[in-house]
């Protein structure tokens, strides 16, 4: 079985610390301490791993992200919380179904 690992993304972005930066690969795009600590786990634990953005959706860490942007989740707990749906629903789909 593969692991997908859904990374949250982060408030803070590239852009607040480098404003005249164009686009950057989604993995470069968030840079706070979330979304680096989630991100090193990923990439430990996970056979692959994209960002869930609260303006894109899921992205490929290799996607180009045009900025800046100030777009977050309402709050960080709904972040997880798609997450969350996101793992349990991909486990449900890996598992044999009962005869």
């Amino acid at each position: 079985m593969r692991t997908l690992v859904v990374v949250p993304c982060g408030a803070k972005k590239i852009w607040s610390e480098q404003p005249s930066l164009g686009a950057v690969r989604a993995a470069e795009a968030y840079v706070g301490v979330p979304f680096r600590v989630n991100r090193a786990y990923a990439e430990v634990v996970g056979d692959a791993w994209v960002i869930l953005s609260a303006k894109y959706g899921f992205l490929a860490p290799d996607e180009l992200l045009d900025g800046p942007y100030e777009v977050t989740f309402p709050f960080a707990g709904l972040a997880l919380g798609y997450s969350l749906q996101v793992t349990k629903a991909a486990t449900a789909a890996e598992q044999p179904s009962p005869r």
